[in-house]
């Protein structure tokens, strides 16, 4: 009995230990600008991380803060792309398919839902852009005149992904995203020691009920 109970004890810690990386997350690019700062002309030319969420550019990541943003936006932070300057400034260890010039996205090797965006383009007039995902995903989103950006991902295409990819070209940035929502698919480890967890703990309630009965 007292091995159950310890053993319950033990597997639901775990299990919510392991699922501690798992859940809905908004990547608000909160720490881009110290990255930026530390880049030639204040560009990102390495692969910037945050929430354990990995934004990769073939060329770079343009930095900027968004004093006119608006209601749709959380911060004033947001990141761009473009492949202007990509000879001298670029990712040398980028993450995305050879030939690529994408920004690509992935979660470590873990799989993850994108479930929506929000962003602006350069200068509240118009643009357009593409995001891919690992599982054939496809959306060419087309930003009316005003310039703001609020797009939900919906459809199997968009779950359980390895990766997302943001399309890179031209010299200037589509649009400058202000967060990116995901949502990490727990780990089968972590759905079956949650499973073994329950089970252990509907033991130590049939044992309890037997021995008040």
């Amino acid at each position: 009995m007292k091995f159950i109970k310890t053993f319950a004890a033990f597997a639901a810690a775990g299990a919510v230990s392991m699922s501690a990386s798992a859940g809905v997350t908004t990547v608000g690019f909160v720490g881009a600008g110290a990255v930026a700062a530390q880049g030639p002309l204040g560009l990102i030319t390495t692969n910037y991380t945050e929430a354990g969420y990995r934004f990769s550019p073939k060329c770079h990541l343009d930095f900027r803060t968004q004093p006119q943003a608006g209601p749709l936006f959380a911060d004033n932070a947001a990141i761009g792309w473009d492949v202007s300057g990509c000879e001298q400034y670029f990712n040398s260890n980028y993450l995305g398919q050879p030939g690529s010039t994408d920004v690509y996205v992935d979660h470590g090797g873990a799989l993850f839902d994108l479930v929506s965006l929000i962003g602006m383009t350069q200068d509240f007039s118009g643009g357009s852009g593409s995001v891919r995902s690992s599982k054939g995903g496809y959306a060419w989103i087309s930003v009316p005149g005003e310039g703001l950006i609020n797009q939900a991902f919906v459809g199997d295409e968009w779950k359980d992904v390895e990766w997302i990819a943001f399309g890179a070209y031209g010299g200037i940035p589509p649009w400058f995203l202000d967060s990116v929502t995901f949502n990490a698919v727990p780990e089968p480890a972590t759905l079956a020691l949650l499973g073994i967890a329950a089970f252990a703990a509907r033991r130590v309630s049939r044992r309890r009920e037997s021995a008040a009965a």
